[in-house]
Order: structure tokens, then sequence, then C-alpha cells
């Protein structure tokens, strides 16, 4: 298969938890650069910060496991152009 995202970058947050190991296996396999966060969003300005310091990006996964149980974790995914969108 060809790689279809090269030059693509995506940010994986909590990159260690959930689906967050086999997301950033996944989209290297497919040619992107993963930039893997595994900073613990539970602080209410974490988000923005991890957000802040990964630089440009074309695609963030919000894998979300912040105290929740295993029935209620989320993973979205979301482009920045997307992102821009909902937050109007």
């Amino acid at each position: 298969m060809n790689d279809p995202l090269p030059g693509k970058r995506v940010l994986v947050t909590q990159a260690t938890e959930f689906m967050g190991p086999v997301l950033c296996k996944v989209f290297r396999e497919q040619g992107a650069t993963v930039l893997c966060s595994d900073v613990d969003l539970s602080e209410p300005d974490a988000a923005e910060a991890v957000v802040r310091d990964a630089g440009s990006f074309d695609v963030l996964v919000a894998n979300l496991s912040v105290g929740w149980s295993e029935h209620e974790i989320i993973c979205c995914i979301c482009t920045p152009r997307c992102w821009r969108r909902t937050e109007n």
C-alpha cells in the first residue's frame, strides 16, 4: 500500500493510553509524522498547552482517557479546519 499521509503531521493526545499506541502505529505506517503526547489532560489548561507545544499539525486525535471508566473513553479525530469550525 502506498503511504497516503506523507508530509502530514498527526498529533495524538494521551498516546500511551487506550487507543493511543495503535493509532500512532497506524498513522506512522501510513507515512505521517506522528506527534505522540503523553501529557495528563486532567488539568484545566493541559490540552491547550499540548496543542500549542505541538506546533503545526494537520490532524488532531483527541484520545481522551481521563478518569473515566473503560466504557466511557472518547477518541475523536479532527483536522484543525474542523476544530476551528466547532470553536465558533
